[in-house]
């Protein structure tokens, strides 16, 4: 793979609408195609730029998909700050399930239903996929046990920590289910309810 270290950043609008059209080209082909079968030179093809032009503000295709990484992370991060209010938690104290039904449509909508595939593809072989991948989940979950907590009465500090393990798992399933299986908008409705009422018994159960 062709490497080049002497990248620079873009100052000017100009610059930076160049860069930005060469990671939504590569973010387009690494969708349709996936990233192991995209080169370099099928990306500034694409884009409509040399070779030369895209290897001056990324060093390899590698260092394109960090990039591309970055911003689904930095969204993901923007999401999550807005379920983690203190809002929020007076709601979940109140009304779990209303709290469930925000998270749930909080992450559907986070989620880009393409890239998130191939991210999830990515993860089982590239490294620094896989780390950002458990870094996001290890975050819900330490989210899911910081409301716990403000939930619970006596129940055990491990028990609530192995509880939104679980519970993160049953979460993840049904955005899953909602986001990439085909239903009717009453069904989608309909799974959602379901599941959020499963969740809310498992929660009631036991920390209560």
């Amino acid at each position: 793979m062709n490497k080049r270290k002497d990248t620079r950043i873009p100052i000017q609008k100009r610059g930076k609408d160049k860069k930005n059209r060469i990671l939504l080209t590569a973010r387009k082909l690494f969708i349709e195609k996936n990233y192991f079968e995209v080169s370099t030179n099928e990306i500034a093809k694409q884009t409509g730029v040399s070779i030369g032009t895209l290897y001056s503000y990324f060093s390899s295709k590698d260092d394109i998909l960090a990039a591309l990484l970055n911003d689904y992370n930095n969204y993901f991060l923007l999401v999550l700050k807005k379920i983690n209010d203190q809002k929020s938690f007076q709601t979940f104290k109140i009304d779990p399930k209303s709290w469930l039904s925000y998270l749930i449509d909080q992450l559907t909508d986070a989620e880009d239903k393409e890239f998130h595939l191939q991210i999830e593809m990515l993860s089982f072989v590239v490294p620094k996929v896989f780390d950002l991948r458990k870094k996001h989940n290890d975050q819900i979950v330490s989210l899911i046990y910081e409301y716990f907590l403000y939930y619970a009465n006596n129940t055990d500090v491990h028990e609530i920590r192995l509880l939104s393990t679980i519970i993160f798992d049953y979460i993840s399933a049904l955005v899953d289910e909602l986001l990439y299986n085909k239903h009717l908008p009453s069904e989608k409705e309909d799974i959602k309810r379901y599941g959020i009422d499963s969740i809310y018994t498992i929660i009631k159960t036991h920390l209560n």
